[in-house]
């Protein structure tokens, strides 16, 4: 990550970073944007379906698990068969016409790819339906679902724009990073009020204003660390739960916390997400007035 020059060798060159640093936050920032109303964003989110054993359909009548929206032109009959986990199977089925595609083939039947060990994963196949609608089969905490994203939801339609606090260079908060000998499993809750597990990595250590703080970072691949976190303007200038931030991992202790790309988690968007909430250690008594607002629809 690009940070700030802490000392500038005149006035001219200060300027002239401030204003390129300030230029890659707000180009960050419009791309943040594009990704959530695109149709594989979180506002195309319309649907989120846990799937237990046994057979379930997938279709537009009122009766189907999986909902498909009536107005779909393609035709949909399809029936999901979900065998034990330790068997790893999930088998879609369609009949008649039905026209839902997996990988880009129309397959009467086929067997989808997911590792159902894995307490927290997505399945590797593409299913959509024509032009509008995708289906992904995800696991959250060991449970199968399936989401539905639909490219004509209402969300999208009737977005209206993030809000953003202006940019700051004080909030790219120079911090070390503090890796554990090895990661910790803790207990989270989230948006729900559901319980699940989420592996610590380390935590980060940093200054405002004089004053120490910390937060503990979550694993979210092999190359970033993920914060949740809440601070004294949630619930007032920020989304009331909290907020999120990836940074890329470092090579070395020192690296850059840089709060202008904090940003709302899916569930400020969908009702249809399971985001996880500040652990308490998370919550910051301090208010970091940077990165993204609370949004009003």
């Amino acid at each position: 990550m690009t940070a700030p020059q802490v000392k500038a060798q005149s006035d001219d060159d200060s300027l002239s970073h401030s204003a390129s640093y300030r230029d890659s936050i707000l180009q960050w920032r419009s791309a943040s944007e594009t990704k959530l109303k695109s149709p594989t964003g979180w506002l195309a989110l319309t649907g989120h379906y846990w799937l237990d054993e046994g057979v379930w359909s997938i279709g537009k009548g009122p009766d189907d698990l999986v909902q498909i929206p009536s107005d779909v032109r393609e035709p949909v009959a399809a029936k999901l068969e979900i065998g034990e986990i330790g068997a790893n199977q999930v088998i879609l089925t369609q009949t008649g016409d039905s026209q839902i595609l997996t990988d880009g083939q129309r397959v009467q039947r086929v067997m989808l790819s997911i590792d159902r060990i894995e307490l927290d994963t997505d399945g590797t196949n593409v299913m959509t339906i024509g032009d509008r609608m995708q289906l992904q089969l995800v696991q959250r905490s060991g449970r199968l679902a399936m989401r539905v994203r639909d490219a004509n939801s209402e969300l999208i339609r009737s977005f209206n724009g993030k809000k953003w606090f202006p940019v700051d260079e004080k909030y790219c908060i120079k911090a070390r990073f503090i890796p554990y000998d090895e990661e910790r499993a803790i207990r989270i809750v989230n948006i729900r009020g559901e319980e699940t597990e989420m592996k610590v990595v380390g935590y980060a250590t940093f200054e405002v204003d004089e004053k120490a703080y910390r937060l503990d970072a979550l694993s979210e691949g092999p190359g970033d660390l993920f914060f949740v976190f809440k601070d004294r303007t949630c619930g007032k200038e920020s989304y009331t739960p909290g907020r999120f931030l990836n940074v890329e991992r470092p090579n070395g202790e020192d690296f850059f916390l840089d709060f202008n790309k904090a940003y709302n988690p899916p569930c400020a968007f969908s009702p249809h997400t399971l985001c996880p909430l500040p652990p308490t250690q998370n919550h910051l008594n301090i208010e970091i007035r940077a990165g993204e607002q609370k949004y009003e629809n």
